[in-house]
């Protein structure tokens, strides 16, 4: 988060002055050890940019019930890939208001579920629905991986509703909604509607 400028050309986001950096993580004790390291060594070097941290806040868990109103920190993607002929795949992006969008977070969520506990946590319902989303709340991405070709990403920002089992709403808070979560989709802030 941060005042910053795209050079589209050299495919580089230039940051004007200080920003912040979220991390969220569901691993207990990542976060601590996180933070220990950053106040030992405060002093970054990241694909040859020097950063001085100035100061971490750590943001406690919001109480949660349901249904919450969320607000999109990064955009939320969910996509299936489809032949489109005999030989090409090609990849279908839903939008907030198409009913998969909403099944295929959930279907995420319990995966990242069982990954991390083991077990599968049912949630007696599970919707996320728009409340503050239009046309312009879609964004176009161009995710370049550092092997690979580059992939053009549909995802969205804006205000919405999540009805569901307060615990699977925790879990969504710690790994993101959605997927490309590990680059870093999906997060969100618990806001007042």
């Amino acid at each position: 988060m941060g005042e910053f400028k795209i050079e589209k050309n050299k495919g580089k986001i230039i940051f004007i002055g200080p920003f912040e950096l979220y991390v969220s993580c569901p691993i207990e004790g990542f976060l601590e050890k996180f933070t220990e390291i950053l106040k030992s060594s405060p002093e970054l070097s990241i694909e040859n940019n020097f950063l001085l941290v100035k100061s971490i806040k750590v943001h406690p868990a919001p109480s949660l019930s349901s249904p919450v109103f969320i607000k999109m920190l990064s955009p939320v993607t969910v996509y299936s890939p489809f032949l489109a002929s005999s030989v090409k795949k090609k990849t279908h992006y839903y939008s907030p208001f198409e009913k998969e969008f909403s099944q295929l977070i959930q279907k995420n969520l319990l995966k990242k579920q069982i990954v991390l506990n083991g077990t599968k946590l049912t949630p007696e319902e599970f919707e996320i629905s728009p409340v503050k989303v239009d046309k312009k709340s879609e964004k176009i991405i161009k995710y370049t991986p550092k092997r690979g070709p580059a992939t053009i990403i549909k995802a969205w920002m804006g205000l919405y509703k999540i009805k569901a089992n307060p615990k699977f709403i925790s879990l969504a808070y710690d790994v993101g909604l959605g997927a490309k979560t590990p680059q870093g989709f999906g997060m969100f802030e618990i806001i007042n509607e």
